[in-house]
């Protein structure tokens, strides 16, 4: 894992290992996990790597991803312009850098405020 850390020249200050994506609801694993800003560790097996830069791409489409094979072999790029490695190894690790800071406008922040009071008045 450190080595796939280094390698990805991402943020090592903090970091969340957050284990094996699950091959099967992978996409409710990543949105939680999309909550920490931070640098996020996976490890995946080689027959999920497709799967799981699509669901990347899908749920946290503004952090670039490390695919980071055995013998070295790796891509670093945003999830839906990378290829997922082929692999024969047990695991590849995919590090994702940390979420990049968003900051809201008062005319965007008002837009969302209207759309709750019209929801909530509305239901």
């Amino acid at each position: 894992m450190a080595d796939a850390l280094t390698e990805s020249g991402f943020p090592m200050d903090r970091f969340t290992f957050c284990g094996f994506l699950p091959a099967k609801g992978c996409d409710a694993a990543l949105r939680a996990d999309n909550r920490i800003r931070h640098t996020l560790v996976y490890r995946i097996r080689p027959r999920q790597t497709a799967d799981a830069l699509a669901a990347m791409a899908r749920i946290m489409p503004e952090r670039r991803v490390a695919v980071m094979g055995a013998g070295g072999k790796s891509v670093i790029g945003y999830p839906c312009e990378l290829p997922g490695l082929n692999e024969s190894d047990n695991e590849i690790m995919l590090v994702a850098e940390p979420a990049p800071e968003q900051k809201i406008s008062d005319s965007e922040i008002s837009e969302i405020v209207r759309e709750v009071i019209k929801g909530a008045n509305n239901g």
